[in-house]
């Protein structure tokens, strides 16, 4: 989940295909009456992840969910704080880099444990990731070839 959002980011770097990306027509969205409902009885539990290095685990797709909502929250406002001030950029993305590096490893366990919670999660993320993108894009074109920036993306896995 973090990963997809720090790997857009990435990709907005490496190509800055930001401003491509927001220009592109919205896609039909279904409406409640159109959803599939869920069924809470149907779907299979989740299945616990192997305990990461760090030592956090996720319980379940509901922790899962909401922390991500989190991360992304934090990641949002990292880019809109910046703005366009590169070395602000870099120094803070990699600061929350090394203090989420546990949450990493987490949300990368709960998904090799339960393929399917990304998917589930993505659909719900979707006014999250609007706003992510809104402020990541101009911070990323600005900063397509700051160094810092550029460490920071390594080490985040970019």
């Amino acid at each position: 989940m973090l990963n997809k959002y720090l790997a857009i980011a990435v990709l907005c770097l490496s190509f800055t295909a930001c401003k491509k990306k927001e220009e592109k027509a919205p896609e039909a969205k279904p409406t409640e009456a159109t959803k599939p409902a869920d069924k809470p009885a149907d779907k299979p539990a989740d299945k616990p992840a192997d305990k990461p290095a760090a030592g956090k685990t996720i319980a379940n797709a509901d922790e899962y969910t909401k922390l991500g909502m989190e991360m992304m929250e934090k990641m949002t406002a990292i880019f809109a704080d910046a703005g366009k001030d590169c070395d602000k950029l870099a120094t803070n993305l990699t600061k929350f880099i090394d203090e989420n590096q546990g949450m990493k490893e987490a949300t990368e366990a709960f998904e090799k444990a339960n393929p399917d919670v990304k998917k589930a999660f993505d659909e719900k993320a979707k006014a999250s990731m609007e706003k992510f993108m809104q402020a990541a894009g101009p911070a990323m074109e600005a900063c397509k070839d700051h160094a810092g920036l550029k460490t920071a993306m390594e080490k985040m896995g970019g």
